[in-house]
């Protein structure tokens, strides 16, 4: 028949469990924001590993299902429901790699979730910063705002005399000013010849902090 000229091959995907939107803002890490797990999916729908099952069933080679037929591998087939049915958790860091790398295909929804959460964003200055940030400076202060609401870390290289610390206090004073610094103040680890460069810079740019 014609349909077998669309034959389907039964394949892994990570999917999101929790249904994360792209709209999705936080300060949190990822792993907390979303939870990831196996799914088995064929041509473009995401099944259960019932749902899996009960095509194998069937016990044939070739499996009618929707406009197409699947084949069935029984080799394939174990490990695939093995993995599905793992009770371990695929972490945030396995996730990303995947997505980087192409080791792994992600659900649809997970790719635009992710994209979403890595695109960078604009956010104005703190509204108390006594500064104008150069247009790199800004470009900068975007980038660690967007990482970090993205859930990750982030190391701002820029060479020596840029205005990295400014940077810094910027986007302190934007976590200060949504409330998300907490009460316990933030620590800054710098070398002792720093220490008083990091005054001199918070009582010149940073007035909510002095």
């Amino acid at each position: 028949p014609k349909e077998l000229l669309r034959e389907l091959k039964p394949r892994l995907v990570l999917r999101d469990t929790k249904g994360a939107s792209a709209s999705l803002v936080s300060y949190l890490d990822l792993g907390s924001l979303v939870s990831y797990e196996w799914a088995l999916a064929v041509g473009d729908q995401i099944l259960t590993a019932d749902e899996f099952e009960a095509l194998v069933a069937k016990k044939t080679a070739l499996v009618r299902f929707r406009d197409g037929f699947v084949r069935l591998n029984p080799q394939e087939i174990a490990a695939l429901l093995k993995r599905a049915r793992s009770p371990d958790s695929v972490s945030a860091v396995e996730v990303l790699r995947a997505h980087f790398s192409g080791a792994a295909e992600l659900s649809t929804e997970l790719n635009r979730s992710l994209d979403a959460l890595l695109e960078e964003k604009h956010y104005p200055p703190p509204r108390s910063l006594s500064a104008n940030l150069r247009p790199y400076q800004l470009r900068g202060y975007n980038w660690v705002c967007s990482l970090l609401q993205a859930g990750f870390g982030c190391i701002l290289a820029d060479d020596m005399g840029l205005g990295k610390t400014v940077q810094a206090i910027s986007v302190l004073l934007r976590l200060e000013e949504e409330g998300l610094l907490g009460e316990g103040g933030t620590l800054v680890v710098a070398p002792t010849a720093l220490l008083s460069n990091w005054e001199r810079e918070l009582e010149r740019f940073a007035p909510p902090f002095r």
